[in-house]
């Protein structure tokens, strides 16, 4: 017999509702589980590196045992297997005498022509002060500066101007004003470490007159204690504490565990709604399918050839809704979960300037973490599967049933009602 298309032809109204019904409730299942999915994988993401970073810090900057921390001991700490990535920088009394205007004909109102200078190569500050910028990008060149408005104003600065720093070598450094910073610490001046490392950092290095503080990036958070050992067996001056940012990076992750929570509550009452609605739909073509499924049995069609075609008939369906319900959330799901993280994100990020009073950034490889979008993953194999089984199972259920025991007698009469 001529295999035919038993039941697409048929009930185009209950067709087409099923169809609507499995697109709605697979695109709001995969939206909300890919945003959970999203939110999850970037918390732990976060909790990782926060875990895996490794702080030495030294408290006591009177504490002559400091100096110990040289630049060849951190090598040593660098060379370590477990280390991916460091941060270094180096705390002392830093200053530039005889502050050179042009314009005011080298007159300054500078505190006796004396302002405390820091390096840096960080484009973005941070600080428990949070101090807010006024002018200029802190995007620091070689030959520019970031400047507080204290001494902006005293000088009569503005973005663009330069002065000259007059080293502790007698050397002249052309400086450019590249930004300008509320008040925060009169008479502080960052300028780029290509400018002033030369200058003051390493050979004070070098008289062990800097009091150094390292920030190690591991491969692995399970590692740390193995790291820390490590250190103690190379001579860690016990002026330094060894710190774990776990903590902190509990409190980074806070905003995202809630959206976890409601991206999964929503996805439990999107599927407890899609359970009951699908539910309903069945009880409702229940008789008009069991007419078909007895009529077409009455004609010659094997069982076998009725449960291929509703088995082909759901499956179609489901494959259906998964293309148009992964379509639209490539293209919504993915916008929607990013601008939700940067949203949160923003919240805990100010614009503002170096922790460090004087301080400078000697290099810096790769430790900023780089903050990824959530990548929206269809991971429709934890519900569209078993919504899809059921589906089958319920519908090839009913058609069993209703073909396994029954006369030709009941279908006249059944047609003769109808």
């Amino acid at each position: 017999m001529k295999r035919t298309n038993l039941f697409f032809s048929q009930n185009k109204k209950f067709h087409f509702l099923a169809l609507i019904f499995l697109l709605i409730s697979f695109t709001c299942l995969i939206f909300f589980w890919s945003l959970f999915h999203s939110f999850r994988k970037e918390q732990l993401a976060i909790e990782e590196s926060y875990q895996s970073q490794v702080s030495l810090y030294n408290y006591d900057f009177d504490n002559q045992e400091a100096k110990a921390l040289t630049l060849p001991l951190i090598q040593q700490f660098l060379d370590s297997e477990y280390v991916k990535d460091s941060t270094l920088s180096g705390f002392t009394l830093m200053e530039a005498e005889g502050i050179e205007i042009p314009e005011s004909n080298g007159s300054t109102n500078l505190a006796e022509n004396r302002v405390a200078v820091s390096f840096s190569e960080m484009k973005e500050y941070t600080t428990n002060f949070q101090s807010q910028l006024i002018a200029g990008n802190l995007d620091l060149a070689a030959d520019e500066c970031l400047i507080n408005n204290y001494i902006a104003e005293a000088n009569n600065f503005s973005v663009g101007d330069q002065f000259t720093l007059l080293t502790q070598r007698g050397e002249k450094k052309i400086v450019k004003v590249a930004a300008i910073i509320s008040d925060f610490l009169d008479n502080t001046a960052f300028i780029s470490v290509p400018l002033a490392a030369g200058e003051y950092l390493f050979p004070k290095e070098q008289a062990g007159e800097i009091a150094w503080n390292v920030e190690f990036q591991l491969y692995h958070s399970r590692d740390y204690q193995k790291f820390v050992k490590e250190l103690y067996q190379k001579k860690l001056p016990r002026s330094y504490q060894v710190e774990n940012h776990e903590e902190l990076g509990k409190i980074e992750t806070q905003n995202l565990k809630k959206n976890q929570q409601l991206t999964l509550t929503l996805w439990l009452v999107t599927l407890l709604i899609s359970l009951l609605t699908f539910f309903l739909c069945s009880l409702l073509s229940w008789q008009e399918r069991s007419y078909q499924m007895r009529y077409y049995y009455s004609i010659g069609i094997s069982r076998k050839q009725l449960v291929e075609n509703q088995l082909a008939e759901s499956l179609l369906l489901v494959i259906i809704a998964i293309g148009v319900s992964y379509v639209i959330n490539f293209f919504f799901a993915e916008k929607i979960a990013a601008v939700l993280f940067f949203n949160q994100q923003s919240l805990s990020n100010g614009l503002a300037v170096s922790q460090a009073v004087v301080s400078s950034t000697v290099y810096a490889v790769n430790l900023v973490k780089e903050i990824t979008l959530p990548t929206i993953r269809v991971t429709f194999y934890w519900f569209i599967f078993p919504l899809a089984i059921l589906y089958s199972l319920v519908l090839n259920f009913r058609l069993m049933f209703y073909t396994r025991n029954f006369q030709l007698t009941d279908l006249i009469q059944e047609g003769s009602e109808r």
